[in-house]
Protein backbone atom coordinates (compact mmCIF):
# COMPACT_ATOMS: atom_id res chain seq x y z
CA UNK A 1 0.00 0.00 0.00
CA UNK A 2 1.04 3.55 -0.93
CA UNK A 3 1.52 5.47 2.47
CA UNK A 4 0.48 9.23 2.16
CA UNK A 5 3.84 10.81 2.48
CA UNK A 6 4.62 8.84 -0.60
CA UNK A 7 1.38 10.14 -2.45
CA UNK A 8 2.06 13.51 -1.14
CA UNK A 9 6.16 13.35 -2.68
CA UNK A 10 4.35 12.31 -6.22
CA UNK A 11 1.89 14.71 -6.27
CA UNK A 12 4.51 17.21 -5.05
CA UNK A 13 7.10 16.69 -8.23
CA UNK A 14 3.80 16.53 -10.45
CA UNK A 15 3.09 20.36 -9.06
CA UNK A 16 6.51 21.37 -9.25
CA UNK A 17 6.85 20.33 -12.86
CA UNK A 18 3.29 21.96 -13.37
CA UNK A 19 4.41 25.35 -12.20
CA UNK A 20 8.57 24.87 -13.65
CA UNK A 21 9.45 26.16 -10.11
CA UNK A 22 13.30 26.23 -10.84
CA UNK A 23 13.35 30.13 -9.35
CA UNK A 24 16.03 32.11 -11.84
CA UNK A 25 17.07 34.17 -8.25
CA UNK A 26 19.79 34.26 -6.21
CA UNK A 27 19.01 32.63 -3.24
CA UNK A 28 21.31 33.97 -0.12
CA UNK A 29 21.71 31.99 2.86
CA UNK A 30 20.26 35.15 4.81
CA UNK A 31 17.29 35.35 2.92
CA UNK A 32 14.83 33.12 4.90
CA UNK A 33 11.62 32.47 3.87
CA UNK A 34 8.51 33.43 6.11
CA UNK A 35 6.66 30.92 7.51
CA UNK A 36 2.64 30.69 7.83
CA UNK A 37 1.37 27.81 9.69
CA UNK A 38 -2.25 26.64 8.21
CA UNK A 39 -4.67 24.50 10.09
CA UNK A 40 -6.51 22.03 8.00
CA UNK A 41 -9.87 20.84 10.16
CA UNK A 42 -11.98 17.81 8.95
CA UNK A 43 -15.41 16.55 10.20
CA UNK A 44 -16.58 13.25 8.56
CA UNK A 45 -14.56 13.30 5.93
CA UNK A 46 -10.78 11.77 5.78
CA UNK A 47 -7.84 13.74 4.62
CA UNK A 48 -6.77 10.26 1.99
CA UNK A 49 -9.66 8.02 0.75
CA UNK A 50 -12.74 7.94 1.61
CA UNK A 51 -15.91 9.12 -0.68
CA UNK A 52 -14.52 12.50 -1.72
CA UNK A 53 -10.57 10.96 -1.72
CA UNK A 54 -9.24 13.34 0.47
CA UNK A 55 -7.12 16.45 0.35
CA UNK A 56 -4.11 14.99 -0.92
CA UNK A 57 -4.12 17.85 -3.60
CA UNK A 58 -4.47 20.86 -1.77
CA UNK A 59 -1.85 19.67 0.84
CA UNK A 60 0.76 18.53 -1.66
CA UNK A 61 0.31 22.20 -3.07
CA UNK A 62 0.62 24.36 -0.05
CA UNK A 63 3.86 22.66 0.55
CA UNK A 64 5.30 22.61 -2.47
CA UNK A 65 7.24 25.49 -1.86
CA UNK A 66 6.36 27.28 -5.02
CA UNK A 67 7.06 30.74 -3.74
CA UNK A 68 10.28 31.27 -2.35
CA UNK A 69 9.55 34.28 0.07
CA UNK A 70 6.62 31.97 2.21
CA UNK A 71 6.80 27.68 3.27
CA UNK A 72 3.40 27.00 4.91
CA UNK A 73 3.47 24.34 7.72
CA UNK A 74 0.27 22.58 6.87
CA UNK A 75 -0.79 20.55 10.05
CA UNK A 76 -3.74 18.05 9.68
CA UNK A 77 -6.69 17.75 11.95
CA UNK A 78 -9.95 15.25 12.34
CA UNK A 79 -12.78 15.64 14.50
CA UNK A 80 -13.06 12.22 14.57
CA UNK A 81 -10.93 9.01 13.51
CA UNK A 82 -8.98 9.36 11.21
CA UNK A 83 -4.96 7.85 10.71
CA UNK A 84 -4.24 10.17 8.11
CA UNK A 85 -4.44 12.77 9.74
CA UNK A 86 -1.25 13.78 11.94
CA UNK A 87 -3.78 14.55 14.94
CA UNK A 88 -7.24 12.85 15.44
CA UNK A 89 -10.22 12.73 17.80
CA UNK A 90 -9.15 16.78 18.77
CA UNK A 91 -11.99 19.47 19.43
CA UNK A 92 -10.97 23.17 17.85
CA UNK A 93 -10.47 24.21 21.92
CA UNK A 94 -7.65 21.27 22.49
CA UNK A 95 -5.53 22.55 19.88
CA UNK A 96 -4.10 26.12 21.16
CA UNK A 97 -5.33 27.97 18.02
CA UNK A 98 -3.61 31.77 19.22
CA UNK A 99 -0.19 30.04 20.29
CA UNK A 100 0.29 27.67 16.94
CA UNK A 101 -1.40 28.45 14.32
CA UNK A 102 -2.47 31.46 11.56
CA UNK A 103 -5.02 30.74 10.12
CA UNK A 104 -7.75 27.56 9.91
CA UNK A 105 -9.58 25.94 6.82
CA UNK A 106 -12.64 24.28 8.00
CA UNK A 107 -13.71 21.21 6.41
CA UNK A 108 -17.22 19.98 7.63
CA UNK A 109 -19.46 17.26 6.66
CA UNK A 110 -22.24 17.22 9.67
CA UNK A 111 -25.14 17.72 9.07
CA UNK A 112 -25.60 14.79 6.70
CA UNK A 113 -29.33 14.56 5.61
CA UNK A 114 -30.38 15.21 9.42
CA UNK A 115 -31.71 18.75 11.19
CA UNK A 116 -28.56 20.98 12.27
CA UNK A 117 -26.91 20.32 15.39
CA UNK A 118 -24.17 22.78 16.39
CA UNK A 119 -21.12 20.74 16.94
CA UNK A 120 -18.92 23.44 18.84
CA UNK A 121 -18.78 23.59 22.50
CA UNK A 122 -18.93 26.85 24.23
CA UNK A 123 -14.83 26.41 24.73
CA UNK A 124 -14.41 25.72 21.23
CA UNK A 125 -16.41 28.79 20.22
CA UNK A 126 -14.34 30.78 22.55
CA UNK A 127 -11.02 29.70 21.25
CA UNK A 128 -11.78 30.33 17.75
CA UNK A 129 -13.16 33.37 18.68
CA UNK A 130 -10.20 34.92 20.41
CA UNK A 131 -8.12 33.20 17.99
CA UNK A 132 -9.85 35.65 15.01
CA UNK A 133 -9.74 38.68 17.30
CA UNK A 134 -6.01 38.41 17.33
CA UNK A 135 -5.69 38.05 13.67
CA UNK A 136 -6.34 34.91 12.83
CA UNK A 137 -7.94 33.88 9.66
CA UNK A 138 -10.24 31.21 8.66
CA UNK A 139 -11.75 29.74 5.62
CA UNK A 140 -14.98 28.57 6.13
CA UNK A 141 -16.44 25.05 3.22
CA UNK A 142 -19.20 22.96 3.22
CA UNK A 143 -21.21 22.00 0.68
CA UNK A 144 -25.22 21.68 -0.34
CA UNK A 145 -27.90 22.07 1.79
CA UNK A 146 -26.57 22.71 5.47
CA UNK A 147 -23.50 20.78 4.80
CA UNK A 148 -20.58 22.22 6.81
CA UNK A 149 -22.52 24.13 9.18
CA UNK A 150 -22.29 21.55 12.33
CA UNK A 151 -18.48 23.14 12.65
CA UNK A 152 -18.69 26.54 11.35
CA UNK A 153 -22.58 27.85 11.55
CA UNK A 154 -21.59 29.42 15.05
CA UNK A 155 -17.88 30.60 13.97
CA UNK A 156 -17.90 34.39 14.03
CA UNK A 157 -18.70 36.06 10.84
CA UNK A 158 -17.58 32.66 8.94
CA UNK A 159 -20.58 30.96 9.69
CA UNK A 160 -23.09 34.09 8.09
CA UNK A 161 -20.94 34.06 4.80
CA UNK A 162 -22.54 30.82 3.20
CA UNK A 163 -26.03 29.78 2.94
CA UNK A 164 -27.67 27.81 5.52
CA UNK A 165 -29.57 26.05 4.03
CA UNK A 166 -28.92 26.23 0.53
CA UNK A 167 -30.75 24.48 -2.07
CA UNK A 168 -30.39 20.49 -1.46
CA UNK A 169 -29.03 18.46 -3.87
CA UNK A 170 -32.20 17.04 -5.35
CA UNK A 171 -33.23 18.25 -9.44
CA UNK A 172 -34.60 20.59 -10.24
CA UNK A 173 -33.72 23.15 -7.54
CA UNK A 174 -29.40 22.61 -6.87
CA UNK A 175 -27.25 24.40 -7.55
CA UNK A 176 -25.37 23.01 -10.37
CA UNK A 177 -22.24 24.53 -11.73
CA UNK A 178 -21.56 21.49 -13.86
CA UNK A 179 -19.54 21.89 -17.23
CA UNK A 180 -21.16 20.20 -20.01
CA UNK A 181 -19.14 16.74 -20.06
CA UNK A 182 -16.83 15.55 -23.09
CA UNK A 183 -19.64 12.75 -24.07
CA UNK A 184 -22.28 16.04 -24.59
CA UNK A 185 -24.05 15.51 -21.36
CA UNK A 186 -24.66 16.85 -18.28
CA UNK A 187 -23.84 14.65 -15.40
CA UNK A 188 -22.56 13.93 -12.04
CA UNK A 189 -19.17 12.56 -12.90
CA UNK A 190 -18.62 15.55 -15.01
CA UNK A 191 -17.03 17.12 -11.67
CA UNK A 192 -13.74 14.40 -11.89
CA UNK A 193 -13.44 15.24 -15.57
CA UNK A 194 -11.06 18.13 -17.21
CA UNK A 195 -13.73 20.98 -17.98
CA UNK A 196 -13.83 23.46 -14.85
CA UNK A 197 -16.48 26.06 -14.45
CA UNK A 198 -15.69 29.42 -15.88
CA UNK A 199 -16.09 32.02 -13.01
CA UNK A 200 -17.36 35.53 -12.90
CA UNK A 201 -14.86 38.20 -10.77
CA UNK A 202 -15.73 41.07 -9.10
CA UNK A 203 -14.08 44.13 -11.00
CA UNK A 204 -11.69 46.50 -8.94
CA UNK A 205 -11.14 49.64 -10.65
CA UNK A 206 -7.29 50.63 -10.98
CA UNK A 207 -5.74 53.58 -12.01
CA UNK A 208 -6.17 54.73 -15.23
CA UNK A 209 -6.54 58.51 -17.22
CA UNK A 210 -9.98 57.90 -17.66
CA UNK A 211 -12.50 57.58 -15.20
CA UNK A 212 -14.93 54.52 -15.16
CA UNK A 213 -16.94 53.06 -17.55
CA UNK A 214 -14.47 53.92 -19.97
CA UNK A 215 -11.48 52.38 -18.36
CA UNK A 216 -10.60 48.73 -19.03
CA UNK A 217 -8.19 48.73 -15.87
CA UNK A 218 -9.64 46.22 -13.02
CA UNK A 219 -7.86 43.59 -10.83
CA UNK A 220 -9.81 40.78 -9.23
CA UNK A 221 -9.49 40.46 -6.02
CA UNK A 222 -6.70 39.15 -4.14
CA UNK A 223 -7.78 35.66 -3.44
CA UNK A 224 -8.13 35.39 -7.57
CA UNK A 225 -5.08 37.28 -8.75
CA UNK A 226 -2.53 34.53 -10.60
CA UNK A 227 0.96 34.70 -11.35
CA UNK A 228 -0.74 34.43 -14.91
CA UNK A 229 -3.81 36.64 -14.77
CA UNK A 230 -7.46 36.59 -13.09
CA UNK A 231 -7.75 33.53 -11.87
CA UNK A 232 -11.11 32.47 -13.60
CA UNK A 233 -12.35 28.62 -13.05
CA UNK A 234 -12.83 26.68 -10.72
CA UNK A 235 -14.11 22.59 -10.36
CA UNK A 236 -17.53 21.91 -11.20
CA UNK A 237 -20.39 20.26 -8.84
CA UNK A 238 -23.71 19.16 -9.05
CA UNK A 239 -25.13 20.44 -5.99
CA UNK A 240 -22.92 23.46 -4.38
CA UNK A 241 -23.59 25.47 -1.99
CA UNK A 242 -23.94 29.24 -1.72
CA UNK A 243 -21.11 32.20 -0.63
CA UNK A 244 -23.35 35.05 0.59
CA UNK A 245 -23.53 38.37 1.61
CA UNK A 246 -24.90 38.61 4.99
CA UNK A 247 -28.34 40.37 5.97
CA UNK A 248 -26.99 42.69 8.66
CA UNK A 249 -23.70 43.95 10.01
CA UNK A 250 -24.03 44.26 13.81
CA UNK A 251 -21.25 46.14 15.39
CA UNK A 252 -20.76 43.57 17.78
CA UNK A 253 -19.56 41.02 15.15
CA UNK A 254 -18.43 43.43 12.36
CA UNK A 255 -16.15 46.09 14.15
CA UNK A 256 -15.35 49.44 12.68
CA UNK A 257 -11.91 51.07 13.33
CA UNK A 258 -11.51 55.46 12.62
CA UNK A 259 -15.19 55.12 11.79
CA UNK A 260 -15.06 52.84 8.48
CA UNK A 261 -16.73 49.31 8.75
CA UNK A 262 -15.23 46.63 6.43
CA UNK A 263 -17.89 44.48 5.31
CA UNK A 264 -17.73 40.94 3.34
CA UNK A 265 -18.53 41.20 -0.30
CA UNK A 266 -18.66 38.12 -3.23
CA UNK A 267 -15.70 38.26 -4.78
CA UNK A 268 -16.89 35.23 -7.68
CA UNK A 269 -19.94 33.66 -9.09
CA UNK A 270 -20.64 30.42 -10.69
CA UNK A 271 -23.63 30.09 -13.45
CA UNK A 272 -26.60 27.63 -13.97
CA UNK A 273 -25.76 25.75 -17.19
CA UNK A 274 -27.73 22.53 -16.51
CA UNK A 275 -30.72 22.48 -18.57
CA UNK A 276 -32.33 20.33 -15.77
CA UNK A 277 -31.91 23.08 -13.57
CA UNK A 278 -34.87 25.26 -12.80
CA UNK A 279 -32.79 28.40 -12.70
CA UNK A 280 -30.78 28.20 -15.94
CA UNK A 281 -28.70 31.28 -16.57
CA UNK A 282 -28.50 32.14 -12.87
CA UNK A 283 -25.79 33.22 -10.84
CA UNK A 284 -24.75 32.02 -7.54
CA UNK A 285 -21.81 32.89 -4.97
CA UNK A 286 -18.96 30.81 -5.03
CA UNK A 287 -16.70 32.85 -2.91
CA UNK A 288 -17.09 35.35 -0.40
CA UNK A 289 -14.44 37.80 1.62
CA UNK A 290 -14.15 39.20 4.23
CA UNK A 291 -11.07 41.93 5.11
CA UNK A 292 -10.78 41.88 8.90
CA UNK A 293 -7.18 43.32 8.73
CA UNK A 294 -8.93 47.00 8.58
CA UNK A 295 -10.58 46.41 11.76
CA UNK A 296 -7.27 44.93 13.56
CA UNK A 297 -9.26 41.53 13.03
CA UNK A 298 -8.94 38.42 11.06
CA UNK A 299 -9.80 37.08 7.69
CA UNK A 300 -12.31 35.05 6.26
CA UNK A 301 -12.91 33.25 3.36
CA UNK A 302 -16.30 31.79 2.39
CA UNK A 303 -15.95 28.60 -0.67
CA UNK A 304 -19.82 27.47 -1.55
CA UNK A 305 -18.08 23.72 -1.54
CA UNK A 306 -15.01 21.78 -0.35
CA UNK A 307 -15.32 20.16 -3.87
CA UNK A 308 -13.36 22.60 -4.93
CA UNK A 309 -10.46 21.68 -2.86
CA UNK A 310 -11.08 17.19 -2.82
CA UNK A 311 -9.25 14.85 -4.91
CA UNK A 312 -12.41 13.22 -6.42
CA UNK A 313 -12.57 17.18 -8.44
CA UNK A 314 -9.50 17.39 -9.14
CA UNK A 315 -7.47 14.63 -9.96
CA UNK A 316 -10.78 12.47 -11.23
CA UNK A 317 -12.57 9.63 -10.77
CA UNK A 318 -11.68 6.61 -13.06
CA UNK A 319 -13.95 4.29 -11.30
CA UNK A 320 -16.90 5.99 -12.82
CA UNK A 321 -15.52 6.43 -15.95
CA UNK A 322 -11.50 5.17 -16.79
CA UNK A 323 -11.59 7.43 -20.14
CA UNK A 324 -12.92 11.05 -19.41
CA UNK A 325 -12.71 11.12 -15.69
CA UNK A 326 -9.45 11.45 -14.88
CA UNK A 327 -9.26 14.97 -13.65
CA UNK A 328 -7.59 18.05 -14.55
CA UNK A 329 -4.20 15.74 -15.04
CA UNK A 330 -5.53 14.15 -18.20
CA UNK A 331 -5.29 16.64 -20.73
CA UNK A 332 -2.79 20.22 -21.28
CA UNK A 333 -6.15 22.14 -20.89
CA UNK A 334 -6.80 20.53 -18.04
CA UNK A 335 -3.49 21.04 -16.60
CA UNK A 336 -3.83 24.76 -17.09
CA UNK A 337 -6.99 24.96 -15.24
CA UNK A 338 -5.46 23.06 -12.31
CA UNK A 339 -2.85 25.52 -12.13
CA UNK A 340 -4.96 28.56 -12.28
CA UNK A 341 -7.25 26.07 -8.72
CA UNK A 342 -3.67 25.33 -7.42
CA UNK A 343 -2.90 29.48 -7.23
CA UNK A 344 -6.32 29.36 -5.75
CA UNK A 345 -4.74 27.87 -2.76
CA UNK A 346 -1.82 29.55 -2.35
CA UNK A 347 -3.70 32.88 -2.50
CA UNK A 348 -6.19 32.22 0.26
CA UNK A 349 -3.08 31.16 2.35
CA UNK A 350 -1.27 34.38 1.56
CA UNK A 351 -4.49 36.46 2.03
CA UNK A 352 -5.93 34.96 5.59
CA UNK A 353 -2.62 35.11 7.05
CA UNK A 354 -2.54 37.47 10.15
CA UNK A 355 -0.84 41.21 9.91
CA UNK A 356 2.45 39.68 11.50
CA UNK A 357 2.66 36.96 8.99
CA UNK A 358 1.46 39.51 5.69
CA UNK A 359 4.70 41.42 6.81
CA UNK A 360 7.27 38.79 7.42
CA UNK A 361 6.01 37.06 4.13
CA UNK A 362 6.36 41.17 2.54
CA UNK A 363 9.97 41.39 4.00
CA UNK A 364 11.27 38.14 2.40
CA UNK A 365 9.85 39.04 -1.10
CA UNK A 366 11.75 42.35 -0.64
CA UNK A 367 15.28 40.90 0.51
CA UNK A 368 15.54 38.71 -2.24
CA UNK A 369 14.09 41.04 -4.81
CA UNK A 370 17.14 43.84 -4.11
CA UNK A 371 19.84 40.98 -4.91
CA UNK A 372 18.31 40.10 -8.12
CA UNK A 373 20.81 39.68 -11.02
CA UNK A 374 18.37 42.82 -12.51
CA UNK A 375 19.05 44.56 -9.65
CA UNK A 376 22.53 44.05 -8.85
CA UNK A 377 22.95 45.36 -12.26
CA UNK A 378 21.42 48.24 -11.95
CA UNK A 379 22.34 49.08 -8.30
CA UNK A 380 25.23 51.05 -9.52
CA UNK A 381 22.78 53.55 -11.25
CA UNK A 382 20.32 53.84 -9.33
CA UNK A 383 21.04 57.60 -8.24
CA UNK A 384 20.59 58.30 -11.85
CA UNK A 385 17.37 56.17 -12.72
CA UNK A 386 13.78 57.64 -12.93
CA UNK A 387 12.09 56.17 -9.98
CA UNK A 388 9.34 54.94 -12.25
CA UNK A 389 12.17 52.61 -14.34
CA UNK A 390 12.61 51.22 -11.35
CA UNK A 391 8.81 50.41 -10.38
CA UNK A 392 8.56 48.96 -13.87
CA UNK A 393 11.89 46.75 -13.62
CA UNK A 394 10.28 45.78 -9.99
CA UNK A 395 7.15 45.05 -11.28
CA UNK A 396 8.44 42.86 -14.11
CA UNK A 397 10.57 41.00 -11.91
CA UNK A 398 6.89 40.46 -8.96
CA UNK A 399 5.10 39.55 -11.86
CA UNK A 400 7.52 36.25 -11.75
CA UNK A 401 7.15 35.46 -7.72
CA UNK A 402 4.08 37.32 -6.88
CA UNK A 403 0.72 38.12 -8.22
CA UNK A 404 0.35 42.12 -9.36
CA UNK A 405 -2.17 42.13 -6.73
CA UNK A 406 0.15 40.79 -3.69
CA UNK A 407 2.03 43.57 -4.95
CA UNK A 408 -0.01 46.69 -4.98
CA UNK A 409 -1.27 45.26 -1.51
CA UNK A 410 1.83 45.17 0.45
CA UNK A 411 3.84 47.54 -1.94
CA UNK A 412 0.87 50.71 -1.98
CA UNK A 413 -2.24 50.11 0.36
CA UNK A 414 -0.88 48.68 3.40
CA UNK A 415 2.20 51.47 3.28
CA UNK A 416 -0.49 54.58 2.81
CA UNK A 417 -1.79 56.49 6.02
CA UNK A 418 -5.09 55.53 6.62
CA UNK A 419 -6.15 58.58 6.39
CA UNK A 420 -4.82 58.94 3.18
CA UNK A 421 -5.95 55.54 2.26
CA UNK A 422 -9.49 56.01 2.55
CA UNK A 423 -9.28 59.50 0.55
CA UNK A 424 -8.01 57.73 -2.42
CA UNK A 425 -10.31 54.68 -2.21
CA UNK A 426 -13.50 57.09 -2.24
CA UNK A 427 -11.82 58.98 -4.96
CA UNK A 428 -11.59 55.69 -7.03
CA UNK A 429 -14.86 54.50 -6.15
CA UNK A 430 -16.47 57.16 -7.36
CA UNK A 431 -14.83 56.87 -10.78
CA UNK A 432 -13.22 60.27 -10.71
CA UNK A 433 -9.93 60.38 -12.85
CA UNK A 434 -6.77 59.54 -11.16
CA UNK A 435 -2.88 59.82 -12.10
CA UNK A 436 -1.28 56.84 -14.02
CA UNK A 437 0.87 54.32 -12.83
CA UNK A 438 0.84 55.86 -9.46
CA UNK A 439 1.59 52.36 -7.93
CA UNK A 440 5.21 52.45 -9.90
CA UNK A 441 5.82 55.19 -8.14
CA UNK A 442 6.17 53.90 -4.85
CA UNK A 443 7.14 51.07 -5.73
CA UNK A 444 10.50 52.68 -7.82
CA UNK A 445 10.26 54.74 -4.52
CA UNK A 446 10.57 51.75 -2.55
CA UNK A 447 13.13 49.99 -4.67
CA UNK A 448 15.63 53.31 -4.80
CA UNK A 449 15.73 53.36 -1.41
CA UNK A 450 16.43 49.69 -0.56
CA UNK A 451 19.14 49.38 -3.20
CA UNK A 452 20.85 52.92 -1.37
CA UNK A 453 20.43 51.62 2.10
CA UNK A 454 21.09 47.71 1.59
CA UNK A 455 21.87 46.77 -1.97
CA UNK A 456 24.99 45.61 -3.62
CA UNK A 457 27.77 48.73 -4.18
CA UNK A 458 31.27 48.79 -3.56
CA UNK A 459 31.36 47.91 0.13
CA UNK A 460 28.74 45.52 0.21
CA UNK A 461 29.11 42.56 -1.98
CA UNK A 462 26.63 40.11 -0.14
CA UNK A 463 23.38 40.55 1.90
CA UNK A 464 24.73 40.15 5.17
CA UNK A 465 22.04 40.23 7.87
CA UNK A 466 18.87 41.64 7.30
CA UNK A 467 18.02 45.32 8.74
CA UNK A 468 16.04 45.24 11.70
CA UNK A 469 12.45 45.44 11.15
CA UNK A 470 11.83 48.90 12.16
CA UNK A 471 14.56 50.36 9.85
CA UNK A 472 12.63 49.15 7.09
CA UNK A 473 9.19 49.89 8.15
CA UNK A 474 10.68 53.49 8.49
CA UNK A 475 12.12 53.53 5.20
CA UNK A 476 8.92 52.08 3.34
CA UNK A 477 6.98 55.01 5.30
CA UNK A 478 9.77 57.51 3.95
CA UNK A 479 9.81 56.16 0.46
CA UNK A 480 6.12 56.01 -0.02
CA UNK A 481 5.56 59.42 0.19
CA UNK A 482 8.18 60.18 -1.87
CA UNK A 483 7.30 58.37 -4.39
CA UNK A 484 3.65 60.19 -3.86
CA UNK A 485 5.45 63.14 -4.33
CA UNK A 486 7.42 62.32 -7.60
CA UNK A 487 3.86 60.88 -9.05
CA UNK A 488 2.72 64.41 -8.16
CA UNK A 489 5.66 65.98 -9.63
CA UNK A 490 5.34 64.43 -12.59
CA UNK A 491 1.44 64.35 -13.45
CA UNK A 492 1.46 68.07 -12.07
CA UNK A 493 -0.96 68.90 -14.66
CA UNK A 494 -3.38 65.50 -14.10
CA UNK A 495 -3.72 65.36 -10.30
CA UNK A 496 -4.48 69.26 -9.77
CA UNK A 497 -8.18 68.23 -8.62
CA UNK A 498 -7.00 65.72 -5.99
CA UNK A 499 -6.03 67.37 -2.68
CA UNK A 500 -4.56 65.87 0.34
CA UNK A 501 -2.67 62.86 -0.46
CA UNK A 502 0.06 62.90 1.00
CA UNK A 503 1.17 64.09 4.50
CA UNK A 504 4.10 65.99 5.19
CA UNK A 505 6.54 63.61 8.12
CA UNK A 506 9.61 64.36 8.94
CA UNK A 507 12.34 61.90 7.31
CA UNK A 508 15.30 60.82 9.15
Amino acid sequence: MITLDAKLNILNSQILERWNANSPFIHWPWARPAHVRVLLYMEGASFDGGSFHGLKHVIATLQASLWYWVKFDVTTVNRGADSTAMQQNKTLDQLNLSANFDQVWLFGVSPNNQPYVNLLSPAEITAITDFMQHGGGVLTTGDHASLGRGISGTVPRAGSMRLYPAPDNVAPDYNTTLERGHDGIFDFYDQSDDIPQSIRLRRYPLWDFFPRPFSSRWAPHPILCGINGPINVLPDHEHEGEAIIPSSFPASEWPSKAGNQPLPEVIAWGRIKDPAATRVGQEIGVISAYDGHRADIGRVAADSTWHHFFDIDLLGDPSADPVNDNGYIATPAGQKALKQIENYYLNLAVWLAPPNAQKAMRDALWWSLIWTNKYLELSSAVDRLPIIYLGEQASDVFGRIASQCTQRQWFFWELLDPVVRLRLEKTLQEGNPLPPQIEKFVLGSIVKHLLINFGANEKRQEPGEPPKPEAIDKLLRVATEQGLAEMFKYHSGLVQNIEGLTQKRPIG
